[in-house]
This record gives C-alpha cells, sequence and structure tokens, in this order.
C-alpha cells in the first residue's frame, strides 16, 4: 500500500496556507510571512498536525535549491557597478559593525567567540525579498533610498558565500587554518568548474535546446542544470544552497537568464513556501510566551542597532539624514538567508536549540513588523532630517564646476537628475536657459557636472538646500523625482520661500495630483503619468487607423474631459492634446 503520509501534509499545509496568505494579503503582508505562520500552527509546538519536521526535508530543500538560485539568476549587476563604492566599502562596514556589536553583547552575556560572530552574521542580513517587493508595490524601487537599500541587500546576498563557506570553520574551540585553506580550495575549484561550463558548455548547450523551440526540453535542462550544480556543490563539501546561488550568479549574465527565471518561477514558488513552511514548523509557540520580553529586547536591538549603523555607513557616503534614515529603517529586519544559517547552524550544532528558537522567533516578528515600520520610514527619516539639532547632517553641499557669471536670476531650478532631469537639462542647456541639478544622489550630480550645469548635492525636502538653489529667485521650478511623498514635502518647503513660483511635477497616480494640489496651490501643474500614457497610446493607435490631426485631437481633448470631470484636482490645461 502507498504511503500517503507526505500526501496528507502537503494537503494540510497547502489548504492552511492558502487561507493565511490571502488574510495577510488584505493586511498587505508578504506571503513569506503567511508560510511561517503556517508552519508554525501546523508544526508539534502548534496543533501537532505535522509531528516530524524531517518528514518534508527533500521537499523543502529542493525549495531552497531553487530559491536561491531565481536569487542569483536575477543579481542586478548593474546596479552593482554604478554603485560599486557604495556595495563594497559600505556593505563590508554595515556587516563587519553589525558582527562587531553584536559580538560584544554577546560576551558580556557569556557566550563563546565564534557563536557571537555566528550569530551576528545572522543578524546582518536583511530580507532582499521582503524589502523589495513594498519598494515595488509602493513604486519606490527608482528612488534614492530604494536604490541604496537594494545596493546594501544585493551585497549582503554576497556575502552569505564566504558566510556558509567560512563559518563550519569556527564550530570547534579554534580557528583551523587547514579547515580554511582547504575551504577557500573547494571553493575555488568548484568556482572554476562552473565558469568553464557555463563559458565553453551550457551556454552552447543552450543555444541549441532554444533553436529546438520546445518548452518541455527547456525546463527539464533547466532543473537539470540547477540540481546537478547542487549535487557537484555537495560532493565538494560545500553547502547544496551556496552552491545553486552561485550558479545562478554566474548564470545571470547569460542571454537565457530570463527566460530561465520565467520557466521556474512556478515551480519556485511551490517549493520555495514548502522550506518556509519547513522553518515555521520549528517555531516553539510556548518558548515565544515564556520569552516574549527577551524576544522583545533583542527585536528592539536589531532594529535600533541596523538602523543606526545603516544610517551611519549611508551618511558616510554622503547621503543625506533624512534619506539615510529612510534607507536604514527598510533594511532594520533579519532577512531569509538568516533562516538559511540558522538552519545550519542547528544542524551542524554550532548554535544550541534556545538561541535557534530565540532567532526564528525574532526574525519572524521583525519580518512581520516591517511592512507596517515601512509605510512610516519615510516619514520619520523627514521628521529626524529636519531637526535642528542634526541640521549639520541634513544635507551635503557640493560646490559647482560651472560657477555661474552672476547671481542667479530667473533660472529654472530641476529638482532630480536621474534619467529624466538629464534629458530635460540637455534642453535648457541646448536653449541657453540658466539651470541648477538639485539631487541627493552623488552619481548624478556628477553627471550634471560634466554638462557643466550648476548643481547641488543633497536632501531636496531640507528648506536650507532649497534656498542654496535660489529657488526665491527662481522662473520655474521642475521636480522629476517618482516619490510622491518626497515631492509632498519638497512642494511644502518651496511654498514656504515662494509663493508663487511655478512648479511643474509628475503623479504617477490620481490621488497624488489632488494631495499635490492642495499643498501647492494654483500655480502648480502636474504629469499625471497614468492618463499621458493613455493619451499617447491613444495618439499612436488612432495615427494607426489614418484618423486626421483633427479627428485624434478630437478624441484625446474628449478623453481630457472625461478624466477632468471625474476628477476636480485634474486641470485640461495640464494635458497635450497633439
Amino acid at each position: 500500500m502507498v504511503d500517503t503520509q507526505i500526501l496528507q501534509h502537503l494537503v494540510f499545509i497547502i489548504f492552511i496556507s492558502i487561507n493565511i496568505v490571502f488574510f495577510l494579503r488584505r493586511l498587505r503582508m508578504p506571503p513569506l510571512v503567511g508560510f511561517l505562520i503556517a508552519g508554525a500552527l501546523l508544526g508539534p509546538y502548534g496543533f501537532g498536525l505535522i509531528k516530524d519536521p524531517s518528514e518534508i526535508k527533500t521537499i523543502a530543500e529542493i525549495g531552497i535549491i531553487l530559491l536561491l538560485f531565481s536569487i542569483g539568476l536575477e543579481f542586478p549587476i548593474h546596479e552593482f557597478k554604478r554603485y560599486s563604492k557604495l556595495a563594497l566599502w559600505g556593505g563590508s562596514l554595515q556587516i563587519g559593525l553589525t558582527i562587531g556589536i553584536t559580538v560584544l553583547f554577546s560576551l558580556f552575556l557569556g557566550s563563546n567567540l565564534y557563536q557571537s560572530i555566528f550569530l551576528g552574521c545572522i543578524l546582518s542580513l536583511s530580507s532582499t525579498s521582503i524589502v523589495m517587493k513594498l519598494l515595488s508595490e509602493k513604486g519606490m524601487s527608482a528612488t534614492v533610498h530604494g536604490r541604496i537599500g537594494i545596493v546594501l541587500l544585493i551585497f549582503q546576498d554576497l556575502a552569505v558565500i564566504p558566510m556558509l563557506l567560512l563559518l563550519p570553520i569556527f564550530s570547534g574551540d579554534a580557528f583551523e587554518w587547514n579547515g580554511f585553506l582547504i575551504a577557500i580550495l573547494k571553493i575555488s575549484l568548484f568556482l572554476s568548474v562552473i565558469y568553464f561550463l557555463n563559458k565553453f558548455l551550457i551556454h552552447r548547450l543552450f543555444k541549441e535546446i532554444v533553436l529546438a523551440k520546445n518548452r518541455e526540453l527547456f525546463v527539464l535542462s533547466v532543473m537539470l542544470l540547477i540540481f546537478s550544480v547542487a549535487l557537484l556543490s555537495q560532493k565538494l563539501g560545500i553547502s547544496l544552497a551556496l552552491g545553486a546561488f552561485i550558479a545562478g550568479v554566474m548564470m545571470a549574465s547569460s542571454q537565457y537568464s530570463y527566460q530561465m527565471s520565467a520557466h521556474i518561477l512556478s515551480f519556485r514558488s511551490f517549493f520555495e513556501s514548502i522550506f518556509f513552511i519547513s522553518i515555521g514548523l520549528l517555531l516553539n509557540v510556548s518558548f515565544v510566551k515564556e520569552n516574549i520580553f527577551l524576544i522583545l529586547a533583542i527585536l528592539l536591538f536589531i532594529f535600533v542597532g541596523k538602523t543606526i549603523i545603516c544610517t551611519f555607513v549611508f551618511l558616510i557616503f554622503r547621503y543625506s539624514l533624512s534619506l539615510s534614515i529612510t534607507a536604514a529603517l527598510t533594511l532594520s529586519q533579519i532577512g531569509e538567508f538568516s533562516f538559511i544559517l540558522a538552519k545550519q547552524g542547528l544542524d551542524f550544532h554550532w548554535i544550541e536549540p534556545h538561541i535557534f528558537q530565540l532567532t526564528v522567533s525574532t526574525a519572524l516578528i521583525s519580518m512581520i513588523a516591517t511592512p507596517l515600520l515601512f509605510s512610516y520610514a519615510q516619514t520619520i527619516g523627514m521628521k529626524i532630517g529636519q531637526l535642528k539639532i542634526l541640521s549639520r547632517w541634513a544635507y551635503v553641499p557640493l560646490e559647482t564646476i560651472s560657477a555661474l557669471e552672476k547671481e542667479p536670476d530667473g533660472h529654472v531650478v530641476l529638482i532630480g537628475f536621474g534619467t529624466v532631469g538629464q534629458n530635460l537639462g540637455k534642453i535648457f542647456k541646448k536653449n541657453k536657459i540658466q539651470c541648477i541639478a538639485v539631487d541627493a544622489q552623488l552619481y548624478n550630480i556628477q553627471e550634471a557636472q560634466k554638462m557643466e550645469l550648476a548643481a547641488v548635492l543633497g536632501d531636496s525636502t531640507a528648506p536650507e538646500l532649497l534656498e542654496r538653489a535660489r529657488i526665491s529667485r527662481a522662473s520655474a521650478i521642475v521636480i522629476t523625482i517618482p516619490d510622491s511623498i518626497a515631492t509632498q514635502h519638497i512642494i511644502r518647503s518651496i511654498r514656504v520661500i515662494n509663493p508663487i513660483v511655478p512648479i511643474v511635477c509628475r503623479a504617477t497616480y490620481r490621488h497624488e495630483v489632488e494631495a499635490f494640489r492642495s499643498i501647492g496651490g494654483e500655480n502648480l501643474f502636474v504629469t499625471y503619468t497614468e492618463l499621458e500614457i493613455i493619451i499617447d497610446l491613444l495618439r499612436h493607435v488612432l495615427k494607426r487607423l489614418n484618423m486626421s490631426r483633427d479627428e485624434i485631437a478630437a478624441n484625446i481633448e474628449s478623453l481630457v474631459n472625461d478624466f477632468v470631470q471625474l476628477d476636480e484636482s485634474l486641470k485640461e490645461e495640464d494635458f497635450i492634446i497633439i
């Protein structure tokens, strides 16, 4: 008779997970939190529907292999290049400080050195999946604090490689140099094998597979690649998870990486959920109740400590105080890689079970709290950044390389010098319109300097910085940043200094238009992204249908009128008809 025990467990797991994830969706909580909670409810410390977590261990291991391969596959190497100094030096400093402070506290509480280092590694990592998802949902991935946060997350993900590699060496009472050298040799051999296979075999193989135009063949080949690499890593004494992640990072440069990611997404989602549920199975609810004050104290230490450390790192790299605090708050939780490290520590007896329970409990609560903290991070950052006692860190001025012939008068202030701002700057320069660029990102200010434009580096929500850009004498101000909360603060600061200067800004959603107008008054013009896209799409379609310019203009005018009637905050003159 076929053993249906594992099938029964999967039915329980999927049913409970669906209900919890659906409920948490209404609270805007990520599915990962739901999987952890589902595991806690189903496990031996919950309702006991799954008494032995090892029964789904194999499925969970498949999940972690697929998860780490796909994370490596989506590694945004272009972001890493642009922010290489922040990533390498800032990331190293953040992890180093977190480990160092954790070691000091742990030694004070009686832990040994190697356990303290291991615990520091766990606490130094943040949740890539939760932060990236929240940034994407809120449309903040392109903001400065979003980008610098992502950069540190990328470095943390990469730092897992040496952590998983070196931590087994610390399982003894002393550092083992022989073990260290053997580990370095093994990882070097593994990287060499993967590199040469990727360059001389895998690329050519997948080229032929793609030409065959057979979806099943491609999917099977991807799965074969993933599990073969994972098996090779295990044979060399490297963890399955680490092998899969390295393989994903190395395959990220392949032209087939997006296709690979798309095909394994459905597999990954299922097995990944099983992995996090398997972690939740180990959560002892009674332990949480008995140690709730200790867990909350550790949680406070983590949130406050990581926020201060990350803020310090961003300030060193000349980001404004408000931006630094905002980005730091989004990184203050414990991440999914922390679970992987903690689980390995438990399996290999690097940490004791009660330390593991403390880690999992604290990590779970930190993840649950992250969406709420994320919602207020920008407001908190701006409020603290505007405190007079901290004014010396409020913004970091940078002298312009193109000295103005006279005091700016009748110029345009361009707030935000990213892709949109740079293109506007080119037009202003071409038409000899005096322009001052304001941006919180050093890279963008350097681009302005290359164009020989006057530029100021700092947080544009700070009135002191806006005064430096002489907005009191400006003929117009253009706000190109996509962050609606920051835009509202900027408009408010501008109106305090110059109540009548025309302001042109961008809004992604309709409700933002009303918010901007309520602050900026009548002399404010909004580019409403959704409507502009609709107008542009309609214009192109009608042109292809051979309509005349007058007919196209009439249809677009009718569309704009409909929008204006639906929303009084919109004005017809804000939109270009043709």
